[in-house]
C-alpha cells in the first residue's frame, strides 16, 4: 500500500447509494418474475462451516462472562475460561491455539492469554485502561488500546508489546479498536477527533514510523474495525451519536469505496470475518432473537440476510473473533 486516499463518511454513504442502484438495474433485467422470486441475490457462498467463533458472555449459571467457543452448525459451546472474573474482548492467536483477552483478574482491566488447556497468563503490567487487544500475524506481538485513567491524555493511544511481555511502546497518541493487517504492515484504528463529533478511521505502522487517515465522518462514532483474511478490505461499525442507527460496512482501505451491509436499530456489535472471507459474524438482538448471526458477504455490494447462528441469553452483546 503506498498511498492511502482520504474519503469522508458522506462518499462511503454516495457510494453505497450507486451500488444499490445498479443491483437493483440488474434485477430488473432479469424480469418480474425473478424479483418476485426474491433472487436478487443469486450467487450466495456457502453457509460458513470452518473455524470457530469465541465470544464473551454470561451462560449456564456463570456469574460473570466468561469464554467459549463455537463451530459454525453447533449449537453447544466450549467454555474456555470460568470463574467470578469478567472476561471480554477475546483474539484468538494466528494458530488457533491460545486466547488473548481482556479481564478484571488482579487488576482492574489487564490484558491475559489462556490456551487449550486453561492456563492463563497474563501479559501486560496489572492496572487500568488495557482494552481491545489484537495479535501480530506472526503470534510474536500484541497491540491494544491503554486508556489508563492514572495517565495523562498524552499517554492514552494504541500500544505494541511483545506476547510474553515486557515494555511497551505506545504508536499512537489517542486511538479505540485496534487489529493488525494479515501482512503485518499496517494496524487499523479509530479516532475520536474530539470536535463536532468527528470519528475517524486510521492506519499506523507496527512501529509508530508512519500514519495515515483513511476517512472522517461527523456524528457517527466508527467501533471495531477488522481486516478480512485477505488484507484487502476491512469490516466494521458505526452508530448514529444522535439515535441508535447500527450499520455495518466493508471498505477498501485503497480505493475508498464502501458498502453497507446491515443497518437496524441498536442492538448489533462489533464484526468478525469468517477464515474464509465471505461472511461476518456480529452479536445482535434480531428478530430472531439474541444472538451470533452471520450474514453472506461474499459480494459486499449485495449481501445476504443475517442468519441465527447461536441464540444466547437475554441481552448478551459479546465481542467475536473467528478463526480457521
Amino acid at each position: 500500500m503506498t498511498s492511502t486516499p482520504m474519503h469522508t463518511g458522506t462518499a462511503a454513504t454516495t457510494g453505497r447509494r450507486v451500488t444499490a442502484g445498479a443491483a437493483l438495474a440488474a434485477a430488473t433485467a432479469v424480469g418480474l418474475s425473478t424479483l418476485a422470486a426474491g433472487a436478487a441475490h443469486a450467487e450466495a457462498a456457502a453457509p460458513p462451516t470452518a473455524g470457530e467463533i469465541v465470544f464473551d458472555a454470561q451462560l449456564d449459571g456463570d456469574t460473570a462472562p466468561n469464554l467459549y467457543a463455537v463451530s459454525p452448525g453447533d449449537d453447544a459451546p466450549t467454555a474456555w475460561t470460568e470463574g467470578d472474573h469478567r472476561d471480554a474482548q477475546p483474539a484468538w492467536h494466528p494458530d488457533g491455539g491460545q486466547i488473548l483477552f481482556q479481564s478484571d483478574r488482579g487488576s482492574p482491566s489487564s490484558l491475559f492469554r489462556v490456551d487449550a488447556a486453561g492456563s492463563v497468563t497474563e501479559v501486560t503490567d496489572p492496572g487500568t485502561g488495557k482494552r481491545y487487544p489484537t495479535w501480530s500475524p506472526d503470534g510474536r506481538q500484541i497491540a491494544y488500546e491503554d486508556y489508563a485513567h492514572q495517565n495523562p491524555p498524552a499517554e492514552h493511544g494504541i500500544y505494541v508489546s511483545d506476547a510474553d511481555g515486557g515494555a511497551a511502546t505506545q504508536i499512537t497518541e489517542q486511538g479505540y479498536y485496534p487489529d493488525w493487517a494479515p501482512e503485518n504492515d499496517w494496524i487499523v484504528y479509530t479516532r475520536d477527533e474530539g470536535l463536532h463529533n468527528v470519528w475517524s478511521m486510521r492506519l499506523v505502522r507496527p512501529d509508530g514510523s508512519e500514519h495515515a487517515e483513511l476517512f472522517f465522518t461527523q456524528d457517527w462514532e466508527i467501533t471495531g474495525p477488522e481486516w478480512n483474511p485477505h488484507g484487502d478490505q476491512i469490516a466494521y461499525r458505526t452508530q448514529n451519536m444522535h439515535g441508535d442507527t447500527v450499520r455495518l460496512w466493508i471498505r477498501d482501505p485503497d480505493s475508498g469505496e464502501a458498502h453497507e451491509v446491515l443497518r437496524e436499530h441498536g442492538g448489533v456489535w462489533n464484526p468478525t470475518w469468517s477464515p474464509d472471507g465471505t461472511h461476518l459474524a456480529v452479536a445482535a438482538q434480531l428478530a430472531d432473537g439474541n444472538g451470533i448471526y452471520t450474514l453472506d458477504v461474499s459480494d459486499p455490494a449485495d449481501p445476504g440476510e443475517p442468519e441465527l447462528l447461536l441464540e444466547l441469553p437475554g441481552y448478551e452483546t459479546p465481542d467475536l473473533d473467528w478463526t480457521a
